[in-house]
């Protein structure tokens, strides 16, 4: 790369959503709408030293101060969102400054920020010298003149405002949600929304049930005894103590004997009463999508322990009961967009899922590959290659149209551990 070519970082997330990034510590951006930073290299020399001579030798206590605040841009403009640059104004500002009396000029944020209306306190780049008005070395220029007419310098740094553009320090929008179900000593029950992370990982951090546990609700022991997908609604058990979460974990990896996990999911396709899915779950070697995985069902009715392996040498067993609640359709103009509604003859089924193992995707990976995807899932649902787009922010209406609802329409519905006392449940959000 070379001077002024422009670049971002590409990040891919544990979750595969793909981050276009400008760098934080770029000494020089693209002038906006732009977003890319710039390579830069200086070629300044400084000639201030006479300034910093005089300034050791001054004492600031005894020596008079008189500071003029200013805002770059509409202090003195061409019109028409054109600005002066980084030298004229020292050439223009210089001369007011000395005939008031001014001893220092302070400068609302100068750091690079992506829309004028912020007057900079939306900031983006955090050590470069906004575009808007000159290079990283026309700033050093005006900064010398200054200093040359005996002003001192003031900037503004202002890093805790972060604007909702993608390629900065901005974490994206989730649902909050939160109903607490119960809370005692040694842990919290949580009925979290659909689009809100459990912990932080790839670009969450603050947007998670983790930071709102911390910051909102003051619980500082924070132990995840079960964790749902970012955008599967339901039931969560936090413990306060590792101890407790220890004894919780234990017995929930005893599904069936020692704890009941049950959830509801909507599903296209009209579904048959009852169906007990027992199989493999693997690596879908025919998606697009590295971490998709398929099941395969045991065809003949045999324990899938005692079964030969499938060539996946990654591939785990797997069983979810299935039984039919109802038929349902998705609502129509004037009802709740976000809630199906019943209907005997309707193209859509609401299922109630009950895991005899505890494996990643496996309701969601198991409905996809009988045929009944996931309504709102852009992994399984209608069509994998939904996800490749919403990874890369490229989603269009038709896209959003045959999800049907913005987050799956999966939800962990009960949670009953009795030999901690524990058993509760949690409405569906979706009918």
């Amino acid at each position: 790369l070379g001077q002024f070519d422009t670049y971002k970082y590409s990040i891919e997330t544990k979750d595969g959503q793909i981050m276009n990034k400008a760098d934080r510590y770029a000494h020089h951006f693209e002038t906006r709408p732009g977003t890319a930073s710039k390579i830069y290299e200086s070629s300044y020399e400084w000639n201030d030293k006479e300034w910093y001579k005089k300034k050791a030798s001054n004492s600031i206590y005894k020596s008079p101060v008189n500071i003029y605040e200013v805002h770059f841009s509409s202090w003195k403009n061409y019109g028409n969102d054109v600005f002066m640059d980084y030298k004229t104004f020292a050439k223009e500002m210089i001369p007011y400054l000395k005939k008031m009396s001014y001893t220092h000029i302070e400068f609302m944020p100068l750091t690079e920020f992506p829309y004028d209306g912020s007057w900079g306190y939306q900031v983006t780049g955090y050590f470069a010298p906004t575009s808007r008005y000159g290079t990283p070395d026309d700033f050093r220029s005006m900064i010398d003149s200054f200093h040359a007419a005996g002003i001192g310098v003031i900037l503004d740094w202002v890093p805790a405002h972060f604007p909702k553009d993608a390629a900065g320090l901005y974490e994206q929008e989730v649902s909050w949600e939160i109903d607490v179900l119960e809370e005692t000593a040694e842990y919290i029950l949580i009925n979290k929304p659909g689009n809100l992370p459990c912990h932080p990982a790839g670009r969450f951090f603050n947007h998670t049930l983790w930071a709102w546990l911390r910051q909102a609700h003051g619980i500082t022991d924070i132990h995840f005894v079960n964790r749902l997908d970012r955008e599967t609604s339901g039931i969560v058990l936090v413990g306060k103590t590792a101890r407790f979460a220890a004894a919780a974990a234990k017995l929930l990896h005893s599904l069936g004997v020692e704890s009941h996990k049950r959830y509801a999911v909507l599903v296209h396709g009209r579904f048959p009463e009852n169906l007990i899915a027992n199989g493999w779950l693997m690596k879908d070697p025919n998606s697009p999508v590295s971490k998709k995985k398929r099941f395969l069902p045991i065809c003949n009715g045999g324990d899938s322990d005692v079964i030969e392996l499938p060539e996946d040498e990654e591939a785990v067993t797997a069983q979810t009961d299935f039984r039919r609640r109802g038929f349902y359709r998705p609502p129509h103009s004037g009802e709740d967009s976000r809630r199906f509604v019943p209907d005997k003859h309707g193209e859509f089924s609401l299922l109630e899922a009950t895991l005899r193992t505890g494996r990643t995707h496996q309701i969601r990976a198991t409905l996809c590959s009988l045929g009944y995807p996931v309504v709102g899932d852009k992994l399984y649902g209608v069509d994998d290659r939904i996800f490749l787009k919403f990874a890369t922010s490229t989603l269009e209406p038709s896209d959003w149209a045959r999800l049907i609802l913005p987050t799956q329409a999966l939800h962990a519905e009960a949670l009953a551990l009795p030999r901690l006392g524990i058993n509760a449940t949690a409405p569906v959000p979706f009918v």
